[in-house]
């Protein structure tokens, strides 16, 4: 019978390796491999499945913020000003589950607590005297396994009106390379 394989992935494949932590082959796999799989005709997606994200986390301190009348909402808008973002998937805050921005022009957590902050009363902190700056891995949502053992994963989604054959065999070349 026919079957309407659009928007759901064709081919699925593993990544392992024993020089690369988990952060480093997530990496290679989110950079090199889903660029290299994107530029295959026909390639409508690629998504990773299971590794980690890297992520930078600020923990505001409540008590820091009280004693300096500042509040989350203006360290946030602050940030916003000053940074890129894009949707940084969820945290856990006085224990409801609320969406984060991934503040995506800094390259280390130092960069980022160095950061001055203006205050209410017109003077200016820095970032990581109000907060804990972390350079860490985002909370793991997803795994992928080969023979019980934990890998990277990644699947290829055709475009609309590309064929399963034509696509799986230029991914494969592409890999190949």
């Amino acid at each position: 019978k026919k079957v309407d394989l659009a928007g759901t992935p064709i081919l699925t494949y593993t990544v392992a390796s024993r020089r690369m932590d988990d952060e480093a082959l997530s990496w290679f796999v989110d950079n090199t491999v889903t660029k290299a799989m994107l530029a295959v005709r026909g390639v409508g997606a690629v998504s990773r499945v299971g590794g980690v994200t890297r992520e930078i986390r600020v923990e505001l301190d409540p008590a820091r913020l009280l004693a300096l009348r500042a509040t989350a909402a203006d360290v946030s808008r602050q940030l916003r000003q000053i940074q890129q973002e894009a949707s940084g998937g969820r945290a856990d805050v006085g224990g409801a589950e609320q969406s984060v921005r991934t503040i995506a022009t800094v390259q280390s957590a130092a960069e980022i607590g160095a950061m001055e902050i203006a205050l209410a009363d017109g003077r200016r902190i820095r970032l990581d005297e109000l907060a804990t700056v972390a350079d860490t891995v985002a909370e793991q949502r997803s795994a992928a396994l080969l023979n019980g053992k934990p890998v990277v994963g990644f699947e290829i989604v055709r475009s609309r009106g590309a064929g399963e054959v034509d696509v799986a065999e230029g991914v494969h070349a592409a890999l190949a390379k």
